[in-house]
């Protein structure tokens, strides 16, 4: 999904990309302020926004328009204005009848409410409004991350499952952010709500993506949610030894700034301690001999409108107990290629 524009009657420009998360506005604008009067935006957005939610918050006055197309029109004071708009958040769009209007801050990017298709982006701007027309062009990012997992190779050779058959059970994302306020103040780090929590118990049967876990509430102001399908997959591939399998597996996240780290080591410890955020991981799920295992890749710091690739996660002995369990890829191999959401490499992670 290319990043979507629009097109205001404005004149100012706001480009955000992956290397460079944080907006910058430049223009100019012509004409004489006058506060006593009107200013009037048109908004044209790309036809791949398939609805849009705008909040224009100038002087005293709150302006809110929404549609489940991609046009728009909002008269507004002409004064400094705050600028807030949204695609694709649930609750717009054609078929969900009349739009909800929440408060800007309530708003939120929800994977849940997403499909690889239809994924939430913003921006938010401060833009002085003049009487009359007013035209901009906004390009927005996606308020989501994407991982994928390419490919996984079958190199153990020592011990006492060399030479078996890896069979790929399921892969998914643990300890990811699954919905957040996008303009609350504090950002990312505010009210979020976490999916596939690794407080759950280590002894629940992963048969599905729903595991036993402990209590919802993981914190002030953060949340548990279930995992939503855009953060799970069942492959399920046989890998012999020696051999390697494309998966090509896209999954989905949003931001996840936590910088301390955190894991207990057993059942009793996790439900004693209970869950605290850590840091979002690819966990690759098998089968070897008979025997379950997992293979937690830890995604640093994971930022929105970026892709972190996998490129190949070469497996060289037997995984973890745990899916959260510390795995040691030393002796194995797997790098990152950090990427923009198109595809364009900025820089390896190892």
């Amino acid at each position: 999904m290319e990043n979507w524009r629009y097109s205001f009657l404005a004149a100012a420009l706001l480009a955000a990309a992956c290397g460079d998360l944080e907006p910058e506005v430049s223009g100019t604008a012509a004409g004489t302020e006058d506060v006593s009067t009107k200013a009037t935006l048109a908004l044209l957005a790309d036809s791949q926004v398939n609805s849009l939610a705008v909040w224009i918050m100038s002087g005293d006055d709150t302006t809110y328009v929404s549609s489940a197309g991609n046009g728009l029109v909002a008269e507004c004071r002409a004064d400094e204005a705050k600028i807030f708009a949204a695609g694709n958040i649930a609750g717009w769009g054609a078929g969900d009848g009349a739009p909800v209007r929440p408060h800007a801050d309530t708003v939120t990017a929800n994977l849940a409410a997403m499909t690889a298709n239809n994924i939430t982006c913003s921006f938010a701007l401060d833009q002085t409004l003049l009487p009359g027309i007013n035209e901009l062009e906004i390009q927005a990012p996606r308020d989501i991350c994407k991982i994928t997992l390419e490919k996984v190779e079958n190199r153990i050779s020592e011990g006492a499952y060399a030479g078996k058959t890896i069979t790929v059970e399921k892969v998914f994302l643990i300890n990811g952010v699954g919905k957040y306020r996008i303009f609350a103040q504090n950002g990312s780090s505010s009210g979020r709500w976490w999916f596939s929590p690794s407080g759950m118990s280590p002894d629940a049967v992963w048969n599905d993506k729903t595991a036993s876990h402990i209590a919802a509430l993981v914190k002030s102001g953060e949340f548990y949610m279930n995992p939503p399908d855009l953060s799970y997959s069942n492959p399920w591939r046989n890998i012999a030894h020696g051999a390697s399998e494309t998966l090509n597996l896209s999954l989905y996240t949003g931001p996840n700034d936590t910088e301390e780290d955190f894991w207990a080591g057993s059942a009793a410890g996790l439900q004693a301690g209970g869950w605290v955020p850590r840091k979002t991981r690819l966990v690759l799920q098998c089968q070897i001999d008979g025997h379950r295992c997992y293979y937690p890749l830890t995604i640093d710091k994971p930022k929105a409108n970026c892709h972190y690739i996998v490129r190949k996660l070469v497996i060289t002995r037997f995984g973890t107990d745990y899916p959260d369990q510390p795995f040691d890829f030393s002796s194995s191999a797997a790098s990152i290629l950090l990427a923009t959401w198109d595809n364009h490499p900025l820089r390896e992670i190892i």
